[in-house]
């Protein structure tokens, strides 16, 4: 009974016919990939596995990142800045900025000591899984590129990540050395410290945050790397 019905505005009309619409339809019909089977994603860890997205994206943006000119070592990306799942078939660009990426947040890059890597890590375990903290939900959940380690649950706070090893091109896995400075790419909402992420405080000065959003890293990745997409690989992390 208090349903009132409003005349469609012409100009606004016109706007979305002539300016918007067009450009969604764009984006819609941009296609970037394929994949022939369903990537699926999950914030935590379940039975079936972990995300096969998150380490993706979190890998896109350290391949951007270096073709900015940035010599990154690792990424981490929280699992709520990934939004849904992929099905099998063709990508576009709208699949990517308007589903699985929605949020425009820029990507930065800092440097941060190994000891408080493994405390970032763990920070965002400990919210995800309300494991000895009030935590804010899953999204804090990380999914990591070049980075290996074991999550303890059982250990004291701030000794729950072990055994964390960094992937490098003349090494392979080393130990993370927890004085030693390394150079990190994640998105600036985590940056800030954000949902556990408090150890990413630490950084030295206060980095740097590109205008380059999650998803422009993600579709470019997708266009140059489709072999990484078929690849699905798992995240690295594990909970013990």
């Amino acid at each position: 009974d208090n349903v009132v019905f409003c005349k469609k505005d012409p100009k606004l009309n016109g706007l979305l016919q002539n300016n918007y619409i067009p450009r969604v339809r764009t984006l819609q019909n941009t296609k970037i990939g394929t994949i022939e089977q369903k990537l699926r994603h999950v914030r935590i860890p379940d039975q079936q596995g972990a995300s096969e997205i998150a380490p993706l994206v979190a890998e896109s943006f350290a391949h951007m990142m270096k073709e900015k000119g940035f010599a990154v070592d690792f990424a981490i990306h929280n699992a709520g800045g990934v939004r849904a799942s992929l099905n099998a078939g063709d990508i576009t660009v709208a699949d990517i900025a308007g589903k699985l990426l929605p949020f425009v947040v820029p990507i930065g890059v800092y440097e941060l000591k190994g000891k408080h890597i493994a405390l970032a890590l763990e920070g965002a375990i400990n919210n995800a899984t309300n494991n000895s903290v009030v935590g804010t939900g899953s999204g804090s959940y990380p999914y990591a590129h070049k980075l290996d380690y074991l999550y303890k649950p059982e250990n004291p706070l701030g000794n729950r990540v072990v055994n964390l090893k960094i992937l490098t091109d003349d090494n392979g896995w080393v130990a993370v050395e927890a004085e030693k400075y390394y150079l990190g790419t994640s998105s600036a909402y985590t940056m800030k410290g954000k949902e556990g992420y408090d150890a990413l405080t630490h950084m030295k000065g206060l980095g740097t945050v590109t205008v380059v959003s999650m998803a422009d890293c993600f579709i470019d990745f997708v266009r140059k790397y489709p072999e990484k997409l078929a690849a699905a690989e798992q995240v690295t992390s594990k909970i013990g």
